[in-house]
Formats: structure tokens, C-alpha cells, sequence
């Protein structure tokens, strides 16, 4: 995605490149602020269809109004129920109208990409002022701004400073002559030097950057904890999932989600965050799962979900039906044995003889 970082406003271009796999069919490219992509709390920025048999594509779209922070897009292939993650950095901006004004004039002052519910003072032209302004839930704010009366034409910039932000989101703004002309005063022949710089350096805080997303999995996760495989154990099983830390940074924790929709889309059934480890159980009850987990620094920021594509089949059968079906045809074998070895301790028959004479004199047995 072209650029990964800018104002509420910002053209972005999202470029997919399947390899040798197809993302044909209709898509829809989402936005989501905490990554979750739950119903209700997300926003479609485009979508489509595309040819059979393509491998790629490029989709525009613009940010959307936002608060200050890291938001996620994801692209879906709707038919195949595939997805690709990624992350954009909104950044603060103010919007003057009008863009040139002559001292005395009231302009308005149009916030966007600050932190939600948030409060500072405007600045003017490197000064604070008593004009404050107030941010909504999703970091925006309007204010009227009078151009303080006696400033020289000419170029200036207006900014806002908060306690929890540091002013980059100047705008430049005209101040025009009382009469209207946008031309500057004549200047005189040693210009007063405005704002000198400072004797120490100013510090620039460095941008946040978000953790990458845990590694792949190492191991698989185990089809069934000992738990699972106790007997008696009927309905829910205990699943451990496991993950590779996230290296070259500390003091990370993980976010596991499990939902039984593949794209994440219908709310988790479990969610598990502030995980220190690199494994975390549940016990899921009959059904088919996915699973899937980032990483969260300290500041806040998260890397992109790492989801795998396989799923998790529980079934309601555990170790009792199959402990029930051997002691059964142990049974049946039983009564075969005491069945054979019945028959042959029978006892075998005698036959029996009796003397007798017959007509002839003769003796007969």
C-alpha cells in the first residue's frame, strides 16, 4: 500500500499481487481502527469485481476520518473468503478557510487525524493563542480563529498543540493587506529576524512505529491439551495456541482472537489481550474455529493480525465414546469365549448295552 502513512484525505493506492494463486471475483476493501474487523465497527473504502483469472490488481481509495493512531485495511476476496492485511499511520492535519485572510478576519480552523476526545490551544505562527479547540471521538474538531489585528502580510503558519500531541500538522495561511492584496509590505533593508532558533536543538520525537506481527508458528498448535484427553471429557476441549516472540523489541504483549468466521468479520467468540507469554488456551466447544494473533507494544501501537489458514475442528465424540465401544466388544468377546469353552467340557455321550437270548439259543449283548 502507497503511502502507509498521511492525513484523513490521503489517495492511497492498495496493490495486490496474487503470485500464482488467482484473486478474481468481488472484493471489498475494509477499514478498521483496532484491527478487529467486527460488524458495525468497520468501513468498506471500495470495492468490486474482478476478471476471471487475474493475479493482481490495484485499488484507489482516500483515508477516511479518523483519530490519531495506526488503523488497518484489509482486502477481501468475497467468493473465496481470502484476505490481506495491512496497516495505515494517521497523521494530524488542520484545513484554513479561507486559505487568505486580512487582519481582524475570522477564518475556520478544521481538525482531523487527532487524538479522540482530546483538547489543546492553537498556535499562530510559532505563538499559542487563547483559542482552544476540542476533539470528537474520532479525533476532529472545528474552531472560528481571528487573525490577530496589526500582523504583517504575508505567509504564516497555524498549528495545534495538545499535552498529548506535538504540533506537525501546521497549515500555511496568507495574511492580505487591509485592502485585499495577498502582496507582502515592502521590506525594510535589514529585515527583523522573527523566531530566532534556539541555542539547543529542538527534539524531534521519531514517528511510533507498530510491532511486526508474530512469526509464524512454531510448533502447529496442539490438536488437544491433556486436558482434551482426560476421559469423561464431553462438549468444550482445552486448545493451546502457540506462537515465535516477536524479536528485536521488549515489553510486547499479544492479542489472540478465535472466531468461526475465516475472515474475522462476525464478532470473536474469544478474545484473550494483554498475553506476556507466547501461548494461550481456551476451551472451545463443538464447532469449527480460527484462530489468529498480533502483537502490542506498550504505547499502544500493533502490528498487523497474523492469521493462520487452517482451522480447528472440536467434535462432541472424546475419550468416553471410544472407552464406551471397547469395553462393549470386550464384553461380546467375553461371552464368545464363555460360550466356546461352555461347549466343549459337555459330556459325551454313552452308549449302553443289554444281554439278551434270542429264539436260537444264543446269547446277545
Amino acid at each position: 500500500m502507497t503511502p502507509t502513512a498521511g492525513k484523513v484525505g490521503t489517495y492511497t493506492t492498495l496493490f495486490i499481487n496474487g503470485g500464482t494463486d488467482y484473486v478474481d471475483g468481488d472484493y471489498r476493501v475494509i477499514w478498521s481502527d483496532n484491527g478487529s474487523f467486527t460488524a458495525g465497527q468497520m468501513l468498506t473504502l471500495a470495492e468490486g469485481s474482478v476478471p476471471a483469472g487475474s493475479h493482481s490488481l490495484t485499488v484507489a481509495f482516500t483515508i477516511p476520518e479518523s483519530k490519531n493512531s495506526y488503523h488497518y485495511v484489509r482486502f477481501l476476496r468475497v467468493s473465496a473468503g481470502q484476505t490481506f492485511d495491512t496497516s495505515f499511520l494517521v497523521k494530524a492535519g488542520i484545513t484554513v478557510i479561507p486559505l487568505q485572510a486580512a487582519p481582524g478576519a475570522v477564518v475556520t480552523l478544521m481538525g482531523s487525524g487527532f487524538p479522540s476526545s482530546d483538547s489543546g490551544r492553537i498556535v499562530f505562527n510559532n505563538s499559542s493563542t487563547d483559542v482552544s479547540y476540542s476533539t470528537n471521538s474520532v479525533g476532529s474538531f472545528s474552531t472560528p480563529f481571528t487573525i490577530p489585528a496589526g500582523t504583517d502580510p504575508g505567509e504564516y503558519t497555524i498549528g495545534a498543540v495538545s499535552s498529548r500531541f506535538s504540533d506537525e500538522s501546521a497549515a500555511r495561511f496568507i495574511v492580505t493587506s487591509p485592502t485585499g492584496s495577498s502582496v507582502p509590505n515592502p521590506e525594510p533593508a535589514t529585515p527583523p529576524v522573527q523566531n530566532p532558533p534556539p541555542t539547543t536543538p529542538a527534539v524531534i520525537t521519531p514517528p511510533v512505529t507498530p510491532p511486526a506481527a508474530p512469526a509464524k508458528i512454531a510448533p502447529r498448535p496442539y490438536p488437544i491439551s491433556a486436558k482434551g484427553q482426560e476421559l469423561g471429557q464431553f462438549g468444550s476441549k482445552a486448545y493451546t495456541f502457540t506462537w515465535q516472540e516477536t524479536s528485536g523489541l521488549s515489553n510486547l504483549t499479544s492479542t489472540v482472537e478465535v472466531s468461526s468466521d475465516p475472515n474475522f468479520i462476525a464478532k470473536p467468540a474469544l478474545v484473550a489481550s494483554g498475553i506476556t507469554g507466547t501461548s494461550a488456551a481456551f476451551n472451545l466447544e463443538t464447532g469449527t474455529y480460527y484462530w489468529r494473533v498480533k502483537a502490542v507494544s506498550t504505547d499502544g501501537t500493533a502490528s498487523d493480525w497474523k492469521v493462520w489458514p487452517y482451522r480447528i475442528e472440536v467434535d462432541f465424540i472424546t475419550a468416553w465414546f471410544y472407552a464406551i465401544a471397547g469395553a462393549f466388544l470386550l464384553f461380546v468377546l467375553l461371552l464368545l469365549i464363555v460360550a466356546l469353552a461352555s461347549s466343549q467340557r459337555k459330556p459325551k455321550e454313552t452308549d449302553y448295552y443289554y444281554p439278551y437270548h434270542r429264539d436260537d439259543g444264543r446269547y446277545y449283548r
